[in-house]
């Protein structure tokens, strides 16, 4: 199926939530990979750094503020979203209300 025909997801990823000794690379390709398999393309992958402002998650959120294309947000799992983000998109609903997201599967992580 070519690319222009998959839905797009946007990707996230808080770097303080990786499990330790895991690469921020090894995340995004695991979520690269989980994109592909399930029949979606993966545009943008948001990033929150560590020592930095949290801002990636917001920036994302204004994507589909916007009304960009994209079907959902894929993460490496469910550790990526805290508590306020969670509840920041459900304050908000009515703004996402075809946001959908899912959670790449641990198995495909890469060796």
């Amino acid at each position: 199926m070519s690319d222009r025909f998959r839905p797009l997801v946007f990707g996230y990823i808080c770097e303080g939530a990786l499990d330790e000794g895991e690469p921020l690379t090894s995340a995004e390709t695991r979520l690269e990979h989980f994109a592909r398999s399930e029949g979606f393309t993966l545009g943008t992958i948001f990033i929150d750094r560590r020592h930095a402002a949290p801002s990636a998650f917001d920036a994302l959120m204004q994507h589909f503020r916007r009304g960009d294309e994209a079907w959902g947000i894929v993460i490496p799992d469910i550790g990526h979203l805290s508590d306020a983000n969670r509840r920041a998109m459900s304050a908000s609903q009515e703004d996402y209300t075809s946001l959908t997201v899912l959670v790449a599967n641990a198995s495909l992580r890469s060796p």
